[in-house]
Order: C-alpha cells, then structure tokens, then sequence
C-alpha cells in the first residue's frame, strides 16, 4: 500500500480503496511500511484555479479534497511527514512525526485560493535542504497541474532536478496531477 493507497513503482502493489474498507472487502489488512518519510510539494499558484474537467472545482480545490480525504483514513506506522507549498514556499507543517489531528490542522491553513506563479523548480530545489536531514527512505508527492513559471534562462529542467535528487538521496517521486490539458515542464 502506497502512501496515499496509490500503485506506484515496487514499492507498492496493490490499490487498496476506501469503498474496499467500507465494504469489507478486505478481511484481514496488513500494511507495510514502504518509506519512512513522506514529503508533500503541493502547487497553489494561479493556474490551479482553472476548473477540474467538467467539476464546478478548481484543480487546487479537488488536489486539497484529496490530500484531506487521504488524511482521514492514512494509518499512522510511524512516519515523519511534511507538507510544502512551492507556490511560494512555505514550510505548512515541517517535516515530523504523522500526527493526523496535527496534520488535519495544517490543512485548514492551506490558502482559500491559489495566487502566484508556478515555481516548481526553486521548490524542488529546497527540497534538497530538507532530504539531506532525513534518515531512510522518502517518498515525494508532488501535487500539480503540470506548468511550471520558471522557463528558459539556464534553468534546470523540473524533471532534470527531480532526477538529481533521486540519485543523491534515497527518494522516489509520484506525482499527482490535476491537469486536465497539456503543460510541459520541460
């Protein structure tokens, strides 16, 4: 069972949902414990403002639904979990024991609205000084829809960034996307 009960890579393989649960259709759960940190990244800059598909929610408004209802049913195994906006950054609950009542409470701080540009490789960037400290392995969620404000001028690519730091620390990167429509960050 992945972080947010998501499929992804080794480290998870079944998809275990929430109706599963309410149903019963699990009998006997046992959850392992695939990484010893958690950390999201998670995108409030303007564009996450466009409507989700054919929903009367914004992306940003359907990306904070999900992170909360994750929340509510994510089992504590002892996790140190962080959750950062990079649109500006913003340490909203700096990496630390999962507490899901604390964690519930940083959530209710995220903005009402998303503002502000996409700077997702200055995100991923500081996301470096927060790896360096961290013991074990990592997983990193990173919440958007795709675009990225910091374009052209020798920047490195997201993606070139994200694969430095996959290489330097033990880390592995889902992302999770509201896009509905073709961006490119590279």
């Amino acid at each position: 069972l992945g972080i947010f009960g998501l499929a992804a890579n080794a480290w998870a393989l079944e998809i275990i949902t929430e109706e599963d649960l309410r149903q019963e259709v699990i009998v006997n759960l046992d959850l392992l414990k695939m990484a010893d940190n958690a950390i999201i990244l998670f995108d409030s800059s303007s564009s996450m403002n466009k409507l989700y598909k054919d929903t009367d929610m914004t992306r940003y408004d359907v990306a904070k639904k999900l992170l909360m209802e994750r929340n509510e049913i994510f089992p504590d195994l002892g996790y140190n979990f962080g959750l950062y906006l990079y649109t500006p950054w913003k340490a909203v609950y700096p990496v630390q024991k999962y507490d899901k009542a604390k964690f519930a409470q940083a959530l209710q701080t995220l903005p009402k609205k998303a503002t502000s540009a996409t700077f997702l490789t200055d995100g991923l960037r500081r996301l470096d000084t927060i790896l360096k400290d961290l013991e074990g392995r990592t997983a990193v969620f990173l919440f958007t829809d795709g675009s990225d404000t910091n374009k052209g001028g020798g920047m490195k690519k997201p993606s070139v960034i994200a694969e430095e730091l996959a290489k330097k620390y033990n880390v592995c990167f889902y992302i999770i996307s509201t896009a509905d429509d073709f961006y490119s960050s590279e």
